[in-house]
Parts: C-alpha cells; structure tokens; sequence
C-alpha cells in the first residue's frame, strides 16, 4: 500500500554535531488541538537518505517489484513549540546522546511560564559539552526577563571544551546536592511547595528519584499525583 507523506520540514538548525531543532509543517491539513508535553510522531521510509551517523539502512529496502520501499520508519519526539503556534510543530533531535529531554519543557516554558514573585521556575539542565545546551540563548533570555525563572545548565565533561567553562560542572544530580535550587528560589524545596519533572537519561532519573525519595517526594501515579513526574528519554 502506497504510502503519502503528509508534512514538509520548514525549519532545520544545526545546534551542534548530530543535533538539530526541526520545525515540520503540515502540508494541506491543519494541525489538531494539544498541549504542551505532548508528543508527535514522524516517520520517513526506509529508503529515505541517511546522515553518516544514523543506523545503516536494511538489508531490503525495495519491494517485490524492486522498487524503493515506502515503509515508513517512525520516531515519537516531544514537542518543543507552543500550543499558541499552529502553523508548525518544532522538535529538539539527537542523533547519540542526551540533552533533548528539555523538548516538553521548553513547550511549557514558552506558554505557561508565570513570573509570580511567589511562584519559582528552576530549568536544571545537563550536558556533556556547552555546545550541546540547545536552547541556551532563550533560556537566559527568560532568566533576564523573570526574576523567579532560574537556568542552571551542567556540562559532564569540562576538558574538552574549547574554551574554559566557567559553569557548574558534573551532573543534574550534583546541583540538586550542592543546594542550587534551594539557592535559586530561597527555600529549601520540599514536597509541600515544590513539584520536580524529570525527562531524559534513565541514570540521571533514578539517581534523581532516590535523592527525592530520601527527602519526601513521591513518585505521581494514577491514584497518587505526588511531586515528581518522570519521563525516561529512551
């Protein structure tokens, strides 16, 4: 069965060596209703071109009349843009590594993010090089326009920077111990004022959960909400 592609990339900024921001266009159709932290789907077939550091394409990649194969491969990414923009949907991608977990955050960011004197932000952001904290030109920008939005970004391998990195360094962990947030918002965070989302590698998740967990903060379910809300990248 013949396959129609149904969408056109607008957009594609090369943040760093194998990542990219994507914005995707419909082509002939209007996008639905979402919100943000929600997820989308893309798909290319099999015999799409590939960049050299993707998986190596099928064996098979034509059918029985060899032809090129129009099996769509598809991927779920979390929506980077605002619900507020409908006329595209953006996407944060890597090819290897992390730091594209911010993607549902910067959605909630751009359309929910409130600069309540009494109401603090904390964007506690890990990588393993300063070239790959995509987003980090708004970022800074937010925490210069709000007063209670913070960005903490920790890159995990210092040496191989180019220039010297004056930053925090190691891991999201570490800042949770050294105290940031608690820095940052001017209270200690506990479970009666503060909700922890977590999204990206499943090391950084757990070793995060154990430490909240020590402290009092539940993980959410169905019949619990609690205060820590993960999601595991891969």
């Amino acid at each position: 069965m013949a396959t129609t592609l149904n969408a056109v990339v607008t957009h594609r900024i090369e943040v760093a060596s194998g990542l990219i921001i994507l914005r995707v266009a419909p082509d002939d159709w209007e996008l639905p209703a979402w919100e943000s932290g929600q997820f989308a789907v893309l798909g290319l077939p099999e015999s799409a071109p590939r960049t050299m550091l993707s998986d190596p394409a099928p064996e098979n990649t034509t059918d029985s009349k060899g032809q090129a194969s129009d099996k769509l491969i598809r991927r779920a990414y979390s929506i980077a843009s605002t619900p507020e923009e409908a006329s595209y949907l953006e996407f944060y991608i890597t090819l290897v590594g992390t730091g594209t977990g911010l993607a549902p955050y910067m959605s909630m960011l751009r359309s929910e993010l409130e600069c309540h004197l009494d109401l603090h932000t904390v964007v506690l952001l890990g990588a393993r090089h300063s070239w790959d904290l995509g987003y980090r030109g708004e970022l800074i920008a937010m925490q210069r326009y709000c007063p209670t939005f913070h960005y903490i970004p920790v890159i995990s391998r210092p040496e191989q920077e180019i220039l010297k990195w004056s930053g925090q360094t190691g891991y999201v962990q570490d800042l949770w111990d050294r105290g940031l947030v608690e820095t940052a918002m001017g209270t200690r965070p506990d479970p009666d004022n503060t909700h922890v989302l977590l999204c990206g590698n499943p090391g950084m998740i757990e070793g995060m959960i154990e430490r909240l967990g020590q402290e009092g903060f539940a993980e959410g379910t169905r019949q619990e909400p609690g205060q820590i809300h993960a999601e595991k990248y891969w």
